[in-house]
């Protein structure tokens, strides 16, 4: 799907959960409508990008999808029971707010993860993964002891397999600049695979099928892992796959707004 073909088909999506946010929705129903607004977000910030190459705009959507992660979070945590979307990596704004160069949004996300793996949401070597990375989202780098315990439960949990993510994780660790760059060229061949499987299950040109096309253009994962791996001066140098010019953009980023807070503002 062409990005200029996807971009009004996700705004428009984004437009009707912030009118159903504005006009209240039953408080279980808000995980999953602030589920839905972030993966759009991101979806239309990729749209954005390759569409017309704005980049501040890009930006700003990735900064709106993390916004609406967060608040995903602290809904899911505070229902009773707590919903599964609490789950520490059952949402992709984490890494869209690194994507962004947002972190003290990325910090705020990975501080509202519940500590433990929540079995209802999440695969446990899923949830190892993204809070390794939410441990490199702090001021100062993370405690070696926090950080072997988690790549430890990795492997364990993984029983003998070795993954890119694994591999990842272990050469941040080790701050090993060649294991860095071979665990993401098998990180960004597997995740080539798998959204390309993605696009081939799509049915009708809708919303939906916007956001999985756009997932098939850029991977903020990726990106996520790529900002990470700077600030400890091993990242690979480019070009990547599914990592387009633009799509990492340098200097600080600007305090894009919160959307949810703007509509409760209006109020």
């Amino acid at each position: 799907m062409d990005p200029r073909d996807a971009r009004p088909l996700i705004a428009g999506a984004i437009e009707e959960d912030l009118t159903l946010y504005a006009v209240g929705v039953p408080p279980g129903e808000l995980p999953g409508l602030f589920g839905r607004v972030s993966e759009n977000y991101q979806a239309l910030g990729i749209a954005i990008l390759l569409a017309s190459g704005e980049q501040a705009r890009y930006r700003e959507c990735l900064v709106r999808s993390a916004w609406a992660r967060l608040h995903q979070l602290r809904c899911a945590g505070a229902l009773q029971p707590p919903a599964r979307e609490r789950a520490t990596s059952f949402g992709e704004g984490l890494f869209d707010a690194l994507a962004a160069g947002h972190w003290r949004l990325a910090h705020d996300i990975a501080e509202a993860c519940p500590p433990g793996w929540i079995p209802e949401g999440e695969y446990e070597d899923d949830f190892c993964h993204m809070r390794l990375i939410g441990l490199h989202t702090g001021d100062s780098p993370p405690e070696p002891a926090a950080v072997q315990a988690l790549l430890a439960r990795h492997a364990q949990v993984l029983d003998g397999a070795r993954t890119p993510r694994l591999a990842l994780g272990q050469a941040l660790f080790d701050h090993d600049a060649d294991a860095f760059a071979a665990a993401f060229e098998d990180f960004l061949r597997e995740e080539l695979e798998a959204r390309m499987e993605a696009r081939e299950r799509l049915g009708e040109p809708d919303a939906d099928a916007a956001r999985v096309w756009m997932r098939g253009y850029v991977a903020t994962e990726a990106l996520a892992l790529l900002r990470v791996a700077e600030t400890a001066g091993i990242a690979p140098a480019g070009p990547h796959p599914l990592c387009p010019p633009g799509s990492l953009p340098a200097g600080p980023c600007p305090n894009f707004p919160d959307p949810f807070a703007e509509i409760e503002a209006a109020r």
